[in-house]
């Protein structure tokens, strides 16, 4: 299985979530993890296509 190269992250959602979640490490971590699940089902999605 071939991993997107590069995962990129909006800066501006990830400051909001970063000052959202500042009290809780865990949700941000879980956002975070979101967010890349997502990017890579995208890219997923993307390579089947072709």
């Amino acid at each position: 299985m071939k991993v997107a190269k590069s995962i990129r992250i909006d800066d501006e959602l990830f400051a909001k979530a970063k000052k959202h979640c500042n009290d809780n490490g865990l949700i941000f971590s879980a956002f975070i993890e979101r967010s890349i699940m997502a990017q890579l089902e995208k890219e997923q999605k993307k390579s089947n296509r072709s």
